[in-house]
């Protein structure tokens, strides 16, 4: 199924209708929201009901994209470490009691000494056991935290060409208000103004080379003369071209990429008229 850029929504009255058949494939805006027709229907035709009222036949026209990664969870905190205290060291042995000095020999008789008196040291007394050592400190290392979990995934952006929109204020009386747009494009392209007892519209598809040839291309343009407080008086005139023929026409104007057209506000104040274009090519 090919996509067919039919710019605004074409119906009026209340409710309002369809004033120009759709065809499967067909794209149009509708309050702001873009509508599609259904691939396994080949046509709307004139007379049907506005998109949110003919959702059989229309839907809602989103194209996608990829969406953007979530971020990474955070790290899970580092383990306690733990060291236990050193053992103290043991006491020392007591020394050995010093030996008892000998008894002094006795005086023998005259002439001959008493014989020297024996000398006796104490034995060392023994060295005391040495401590015990303290038992080793026990290390704990705390268990390692969790990974955090997956962010979620980013919703997926819009895909395709953004259309250009803007609006024209319009003055009491005739009023005389253009758009320009880029040369060597192709363009869907629309006017929609809508007050009480005013209701002008107009779409086109064309395509353009240089700004001084003519516009190849189809348009169409309404207005509600039975409350005649917008009227369409005119629209571009270098847009040319009859299906199933080639034209050699020259340009009616000399900037073919500049589209003019002719509103008159018969309200008592000032009124505002949108306008819009999407690239197609």
């Amino acid at each position: 199924m090919s996509i067919g850029f039919s710019g605004g929504w074409n119906g009026a009255g209340f409710p309002e209708i369809s004033l120009q058949t759709y065809y499967s494939g067909d794209v149009v805006l509708y309050d702001t929201i873009t509508y599609i027709v259904q691939k396994n229907v080949d046509y709307v035709p004139i007379g049907s009901p506005s998109p949110p009222n003919d959702m059989s036949n229309w839907d809602v026209f989103v194209p996608s994209a990829s969406g953007s990664s979530g971020t990474s969870g955070s790290s899970g905190s580092s383990g306690v470490s733990i060291t236990g205290a050193t053992g103290s060291n043991g006491s020392s042995g007591s020394s050995g009691s010093s030996g008892s000095s000998g008894s002094s020999g006795s005086s023998g008789s005259s002439g001959s000494s008493g014989s020297s008196g024996v000398s006796i040291t104490g034995a060392t007394g023994s060295n005391g056991s040495s401590g015990s050592s303290g038992s080793s400190g026990v290390s704990i290392t705390g268990a390692t935290g969790s990974s955090g979990s997956s962010g979620s995934s980013g919703s997926s952006g819009l895909s395709g060409n953004v259309p250009v929109t803007g609006s024209w204020t319009l003055s009491t009386g005739a009023n005389s208000v253009s758009f320009t747009v880029t040369a060597a494009q192709s363009y869907v392209m629309w006017v929609n103004g809508n007050i009480p007892n005013g209701i002008v519209n107009w779409n086109a598809t064309v395509t353009l080379s240089n700004s001084n040839v003519p516009v190849i291309g189809s348009q169409y343009g309404w207005y509600y003369s039975g409350g005649n407080a917008l009227v369409l008086t005119s629209i571009p005139s270098q847009i040319i071209g009859t299906p199933g023929s080639i034209s050699t026409s020259s340009p009616a104007v000399s900037n073919t990429n500049t589209f003019t057209f002719g509103i008159t506000n018969n309200s008592v104040t000032t009124q505002t008229v949108y306008y819009g274009y999407i690239k197609v090519s």
